[in-house]
C-alpha cells in the first residue's frame, strides 16, 4: 500500500484548489508594518 492509497491523501486531493486560494489567510506585510483600514486590519510582529 503506497502513500497515494491512504485515505488522508485522497481527502487532501478532493479539496478544490480555487476554494483554497480564495479562503487563504496569508498576510504578506513587512515586519512591523500595519494595515489599519478596511476589513483586513493587521499589524505584523
Amino acid at each position: 500500500m503506497g502513500i497515494a492509497d491512504r485515505d488522508e491523501v485522497k481527502e487532501l486531493f478532493k479539496y478544490p484548489l480555487l476554494e483554497a486560494i480564495a479562503h487563504r489567510r496569508a498576510r504578506r506585510l513587512p515586519l512591523g508594518c500595519t494595515l489599519s483600514e478596511g476589513g483586513l486590519q493587521h499589524a505584523s510582529k
